[in-house]
């Protein structure tokens, strides 16, 4: 195989042909590159001109100042018609502000108009950021229809014109040996797979360089939907070697299943036909969505739906997917390789077509959620979202929620956590609207609000129509939710998906919601296929569940079960669990009970009506009435290490 191998690619670069094919890639490449050059350079210029109108309009700020080459950085954005239209719409909204200030000296007005126009970018800059950098970005690593056309017609020339070259020469080795046929495919699917993914990831780093520079992105890492919690960061160089394997893998298959197809199919035309349908429908059809992960066959030409991110090291990889890709690469060359059976070779095609390799996708099951807690908030690792709040655990600063310039900060109300950030509604009438927030990009908003010393963030959120705001609460995330009414739960497209008397203490584990009932039992529902279940439990006011147990608090005997069985034989009132500590509440005050150490400790004598132990088990939060100075109910958020108390608000 090895003497093979140095025939087909002596052929190749010795034979005008092989010459030929040569050119033609290389036209290609540079056309394409030229395409995506030519577009991203208009879209630079565009948007430069834009924001240069309007700094023109404040002629007073120094040229070489940094609030200036601030105001230019806008020029990394393509997303040039949205913003164009934020753009009027602001200048509207500035023009009326400004008139409000006209009694004010000049001096004050170009820097208050300064300081509007800063927190503008900054809105524009954070909450379009993740958007571009997820479709644009991954878009210039992947391939575009455009590119996939002229991709796919290449193949089938290469094919002709190279491969039916490298069969005259295969009745060489024919008497050579008894495997001397299949050596010859095997060699000459190898060939073909080098010189083909080459092409590939030539045309992937000329996209990425072109992109990288004139689109001015600072490149870092950024969380995508699908992605593990725990991206691992990757280098430049790191990715572009596993592009290479991918694409060779690509053109490994694409190559297979042509000599494979051939045996069955003597029309050119109508194989080519096979694997447009086969490779290039399903990308047409799916665009963006994650579902592309359900064809690895599909996704090793687009390698970019594995990755997302911008900066110093630039991607992050999700491992759940790739290993799974890897087994089924392992097996398919496994089993050509080795076995050479041409119904292995069908079957692996057919499943290499067909098995899903998506991890972590979007559904409401990926979040457990427990309601019964009447603290108002949400959060994750590094901050609180309170109705109105969002609080920095490192530093425990607090920053106002504002949709814009004019609005108040006390409107918002109704705060449903999510996996990926939490819904919320305003407190208008006019607004009919559902909001999110998502915490992907609130790390980065909150660093660059630090640096302008702000106290509130200027927020423009995705926004969903609602025709009634009197909403118990909402589960899963963007892509698929539901909406809970005291009589139905509707899906994202509004549709009635169950009917039936609903209260607004739930919880959400696996693919099931649990209600409290008003007869003061436990019902549960399947988000399957929405059937409803009534539980054989106690009576009981709240229950929780979570580490697959449920938990809840016996209206008869005021003791906390665990699965039905007494979990602690004291009467309590509220409670709540972490690992092995229970945190409970009683006219004491609030304790904390160690299974371990079958050790209760006393955390403090306040009167506590709600309780909560954050996600990672190192802060307690809970109302009280009583505080050192003042008899006030106030939310108290509780450093469990350091046992001191580091955020005090009004309830």
């Amino acid at each position: 195989m090895y003497q093979l191998i140095k025939l087909y690619f002596r052929l190749f670069f010795k034979n005008n042909k092989g010459l030929l094919i040569i050119l033609i890639l290389l036209f290609t490449s540079f056309s394409t590159l030229y395409i995506n050059l030519h577009q991203t350079k208009i879209n630079r210029d565009t948007t430069t001109q834009i924001y240069d109108q309007y700094i023109d309009k404040y002629s007073g700020i120094p040229n070489n100042s940094k609030e200036k080459k601030i105001l230019k950085e806008l020029d990394s954005y393509e997303n040039n018609e949205d913003i164009l239209k934020e753009y009027q719409n602001h200048q509207i909204n500035q023009k009326e502000y400004l008139k409000k200030q006209r009694k004010n000296n000049s001096n004050i007005l170009k820097k208050d108009a300064l300081n509007s126009f800063y927190l503008y970018y900054l809105k524009i800059k954070n909450t379009q950021h993740k958007e571009i950098v997820n479709t644009k970005y991954t878009d210039c690593l992947n391939f575009n229809n455009l590119d996939f056309i002229i991709i796919l017609f290449l193949f089938f020339l290469i094919y002709s014109i190279y491969l039916k070259e490298i069969d005259d020469h295969i009745w060489i080795y024919e008497k050579t040996t008894s495997n001397g046929i299949k050596n010859a495919k095997k060699s000459k699917i190898f060939v073909f797979s080098c010189i083909w993914g080459l092409f590939l990831i030539v045309m992937t780093i000329g996209k990425i360089l072109i992109f990288k520079h004139f689109s001015r992105l600072d490149f870092s890492i950024i969380n995508i939907p699908w992605c593990s919690k725990n991206c691992p960061n990757i280098s430049l160089i790191t990715f572009i070697c596993f592009c290479t394997f991918l694409y060779y893998i690509a053109s490994y298959l694409l190559c297979s299943l042509s000599i494979l197809l051939k045996k069955f199919i003597h029309s050119n035309i109508f194989i080519l036909l096979v694997l447009f349908i086969f490779v290039y429908i399903p990308l047409a059809f799916l665009g963006n969505s994650i579902h592309i992960l359900y064809f690895p066959f599909i996704s090793f030409l687009v390698p970019g739906r594995y990755f997302a991110g911008y900066g110093e090291k630039m991607l992050g990889i999700d491992f759940h997917i790739a290993i799974i890709e890897l087994i089924i690469i392992f097996i398919f060359f496994l089993l050509s390789f080795f076995k050479g059976k041409r119904k292995n070779l069908i079957f692996l095609s057919l499943l290499i077509l067909i098995t899903g390799c998506s991890s972590n996708q979007n559904n409401s099951s990926s979040f457990q959620y427990n309601s019964y807690h009447e603290l108002n908030f949400a959060e994750n690792k590094e901050y609180y979202y309170f109705s109105n709040k969002i609080i920095d655990k490192n530093d425990w600063k607090e920053y106002s929620l504002v949709r814009n310039l004019y609005e108040s900060s006390n409107n918002l109300i109704n705060v449903f956590p999510q996996k990926d950030g939490f819904f919320y509604t305003i407190d208008d009438d006019e607004s009919e609207y559902l909001y999110l927030i998502n915490n992907d990009f609130q790390d980065v908003k909150l660093k660059k609000l630090s640096s302008l010393q702000k106290n509130f963030m200027n927020i423009e959120q995705q926004h969903i129509p609602i025709s009634d705001k009197n909403i118990l609460g909402i589960i899963g995330n963007r892509n698929r939710y539901y909406i809970i009414y005291s009589d139905k739960i509707t899906n994202q497209n509004n549709k009635v998906v169950y009917k039936g008397k609903l209260t607004n203490h739930y919880s959400i584990y696996h693919q099931y919601l649990y209600f409290l009932q008003d007869d003061y039992t436990i019902i549960k529902i399947s988000l399957d296929t929405f059937k409803k279940e009534k539980l054989d439990t106690p009576l009981c006011d709240y229950f929780y569940i979570k580490n697959n147990h449920l938990y809840l608090h016996n209206i008869q005997d005021d003791k906390l079960y665990c699965d039905n069985q007494i979990l602690f034989n004291e009467q309590i009132e509220n409670s709540d669990i972490y690992k092995d500590k229970l945190y409970y509440t009683q006219n004491d005050g609030l304790l904390m009970y160690d299974f371990t150490y079958k050790k209760s400790t006393l955390l403090t004598k306040e009167k506590v009506y709600s309780l909560k132990i954050s996600i990672d088990g190192k802060y307690l939060s809970y109302i009280t009435d009583s505080t050192k100075k003042n008899k006030e109910i106030k939310i108290i958020i509780k450093d469990l290490k350091k046992n001191k108390i580091v955020y005090v608000r009004d309830a």
